[in-house]
């Protein structure tokens, strides 16, 4: 998007692919001039599905992970009455990792061109694609003019030389392409990828606190994901393979009871704060395998201590992955908390005492036209992908080629018509 018309209005759909739903959101959004404000955002269309066939944001099951990204489409676009052609997509597959760089560049004309922009971008973003790896998100950090920091607009000033400092994400290529893969086949073309640390931290997280420093874990079913920032910029991003669904998990197999009779039994009574009722509170399930109408029974108590060493154990390792993010960041102290697993009863004490940090829940922003049942932390990653500016460098989701890849929407059609009759 040029900066000359960044301020008209555009309609653009946003598609979080997760472990337990999909989401599918249409939203007109209007960029200030310069990108340098959050956008002017209403939703026109919400979806979701529960998700199968994909399992800590990677795909696992192509047929049933498709399925469900088509139905969270689908009702989106008849709620807000838009055909959708391309998305903005969320990716937290692929092993995501941090990279700082520096590119330079000589400057022949003694003056800072858009050329020599053209060159630095150029250079970092195919050095940090390499090693099977591709880049997924890439934002500048400074500019170094002869030398000199603080530089924050070196257009047509004099120099020698010029540097760049990048943070860059990348991902395994593999999971990247299945990913990509996945989305063509639902007749979509993929505009952008975005982590999806950073879009539920723009989602969550006010300007301020970035500037100041701060650090937004996204806790979903299958993934736990971090992004640190500091002085406005985006500079550590981490994932870590466990989440929500685990704590199911466990619950299943200590009770034996199905997957869906623990979902229930977490999001109804799950809690990490211990109380003397709660030995007296009975909870009746179904064990796995038995005839229906048969019954069991435990405590809230019970289920209490199933979930807190779990919990406890997450926790442990995030405070691990927050200490690496200390040293590559230099975040504040503070922490945001999101995703539908930091909506546990008593969580955020726990993470307070555990993390030795200060905590506090980030909650989904009020935006015109969001549906209630949308204005929660579960959604925070699909809503915070309209806010996330779009950068020099994001654009090698272009190079991954699958077997679906092809020109518009109508080639696609064509082509899914000519190997189906």
């Amino acid at each position: 998007m040029s900066r000359s018309n960044s301020h008209r209005p555009e309609v653009v759909g946003l598609l979080d692919i997760g472990s337990a739903k999909v989401c599918c959101a249409i939203v007109e959004r209007s960029w200030p001039a310069g990108f340098n404000a959050p956008p002017a955002l209403r939703v026109l269309g919400v979806g979701h599905q529960r998700a199968r066939g994909v399992k800590a944001g990677m795909v696992v099951h192509l047929d049933q992970a498709e399925s469900a990204v088509r139905a969270a489409v689908g009702q989106a676009e008849r709620m807000a009455d838009v055909t959708l052609e391309e998305v903005i997509a969320t990716v937290s597959c692929g092993r995501l990792k941090s990279a700082h760089l520096t590119a330079h560049a000589d400057l022949e004309s003694g003056f800072v061109g858009p050329q020599d922009l053209e060159r630095l971008s150029k250079a970092a973003s195919e050095y940090a694609a390499r090693e099977d790896r591709s880049l997924v998100h890439m934002n500048r950090v400074a500019f170094i003019l002869d030398g000199q920091s603080g530089v924050r607009e070196p257009l047509g000033l004099a120099g020698q030389r010029l540097s760049a400092n990048w943070h860059a994400v990348t991902a395994d290529i593999k999971p990247l392409r299945n990913l990509s893969l996945l989305i063509e086949r639902a007749f979509l073309g993929v505009r952008q990828f975005v982590p999806s640390s950073l879009a539920a931290a723009f989602a969550v997280t006010t300007s301020d606190e970035r500037r100041l420093g701060v650090t937004c874990v996204n806790i979903g079913a299958g993934v736990i994901e971090i992004a640190s920032f500091n002085d406005g910029q985006f500079l550590f991003t981490d994932t870590i393979p466990i989440g929500g669904s685990h704590l199911t998990y466990d619950i299943a197999r200590i009770l034996t009871t199905p997957l869906a009779e623990a979902e229930r039994i977490k999001t109804l009574y799950g809690t990490l704060v211990g109380a003397r009722s709660d030995e007296n509170e009975l909870i009746h399930y179904a064990l796995a395998g038995e005839m229906e109408g048969e019954a069991y029974q435990t405590t809230r108590a019970e289920v209490c201590r199933i979930l807190y060493p779990r919990v406890e154990s997450q926790l442990r390792m995030l405070r691990e992955r927050l200490n690496q993010s200390d040293r590559s960041a230099r975040p504040g102290p503070n922490v945001v908390v999101t995703g539908g697993g930091s909506q546990m009863i008593g969580f955020v004490d726990m993470a307070v005492r555990k993390l030795d940090r200060p905590v506090r829940i980030g909650n989904t922003p009020s935006v015109a036209g969001l549906p209630a049942s949308a204005c929660s932390p579960a959604f925070s990653a699909v809503i915070g992908l309209a806010s996330v500016p779009p950068t020099a460098v994001s654009q090698s989701y272009q190079a991954l080629p699958s077997r679906v890849s092809g020109g518009s929407y109508l080639d696609r059609m064509e082509q899914w018509l000519r190997e189906s009759f």
